[in-house]
């Protein structure tokens, strides 16, 4: 039996870069990100024919220890439901349903606002990636002249780096050599998307006077693919700035796309993959009628299970019924560790444990 039900879905999201590009920065302290319209939220659906289909790919395994038989099959479900499975009449032959949600992950992924928030994260997080090396910078510069390194690799910054950015003590004693690595290491993680101009005027604050700042740090793996790229200059200041061709060609640089976040939503599925795992009585023949209601709307749907053609199981379809019915006693015994959200019981009179 097929049953056909109209749902919404919501639509591609093409325009997430345009809203969540920044304005300009005017202090080194301060990032602009626009709030999301809300209209966006509210967009228009388009409706989507889905399908409730028949109970298919029905294994089945018979336990000889332990006396019992065993079936376990698929469904699909509309994705828009939060179904529930009544326990079917004890002339079924079926007892101790359970079920579980085998693509929830897809179900739940990125939607317009999320993808907005997660972007707006990583813009932060990529800011932050500059301006927490300016310290150390600035600190190079002061022994050198108001000077920034000419390389990242600067014996005299790699030496700041290792004492958390500061000169060491006189009387401060010395990394282990595994420290020393393991600082350098992490170091050399954090600046493997950054590029440096190098031997930069860095000024001091009582300095800075009238000088204007120049580029100190850039961002060589843009989160947007939007032209645009954070910038950390000699007076700590970032922003994000269209990408200057010229001056990373001079410098030997190059940006790359490998961290750009897709800006579009993807379409969700329309369907729920519905997995049951349930116990067989012997004299059973099926087959036997589940029915899922949706706990929002009241909406009933009605499948047919038939195992007339189950193919073979293994020992491995005992072990996850088991799993999951061990799960429920947790659950219900409040001990902790209960059953995992995408997974369930069908209701009904049937007692857990028995025949």
């Amino acid at each position: 039996m097929i049953l056909r039900i109209q749902i919404t879905t919501p639509p591609s999201y093409k325009n997430i870069v345009a809203l969540l590009r920044p304005s300009p920065l005017h202090h080194a302290n301060k990032m602009h990100l626009p709030a999301l319209p809300l209209f966006i939220v509210f967009a228009a659906f388009t409706a989507v024919t889905v399908t409730a289909t028949d109970v298919a790919n029905t294994t089945r395994y018979h336990d000889e220890t332990l006396g019992i038989t065993l079936i376990s099959g698929e469904t699909r479900l509309p994705a828009d439901g939060n179904w529930t499975l009544a326990q079917p009449s004890a002339d079924s032959g079926l007892s101790q349903i359970f079920y579980e949600t085998t693509n929830r992950e897809a179900l739940h992924g990125d939607g317009v606002r999320t993808l907005a928030n997660r972007i707006d994260a990583q813009l932060r997080d990529d800011r932050w990636s500059l301006t927490t090396h300016y310290y150390l910078l600035r600190n190079y510069a002061e022994q050198h002249g108001d000077r920034g390194p000419a390389c990242f690799d600067d014996p005299a910054l790699l030496e700041l780096v290792a004492y958390n950015d500061r000169v060491r003590k006189p009387d401060e004693k010395p990394l282990s050599d595994e420290e020393q690595a393991r600082r350098m290491a992490e170091f050399r993680k954090e600046i493997a998307d950054i590029g440096l101009v190098p031997n930069a005027h860095i000024p001091s604050h009582t300095n800075r006077g009238d000088t204007p700042p120049t580029p100190l740090l850039l961002e060589l793996t843009p989160a947007l693919d939007d032209g645009r790229h954070w910038v950390l200059d000699t007076n700590y200041n970032t922003e994000r700035v269209p990408i200057d061709t010229e001056l990373l060609e001079k410098l030997g640089l190059t940006i790359s796309k490998k961290d750009v976040i897709n800006d579009t939503v993807s379409q969700r599925p329309t369907e729920q993959i519905i997995q049951l795992h349930a116990r067989l009585a012997t004299e059973a023949h099926g087959p036997a009628t589940l029915v899922f209601t949706d706990s929002v709307t009241d909406r009933t749907l009605s499948v047919n299970w038939d195992w007339s053609h189950a193919t073979p199981g293994t020992r491995e379809q005992l072990s996850t019924w088991a799993d999951l019915r061990a799960s429920e006693w947790r659950s219900r015994a409040g001990g902790g560790g209960g059953p995992a959200p995408h997974t369930r019981r069908a209701r009904g009179p049937a007692p857990l444990v028995g025949r």
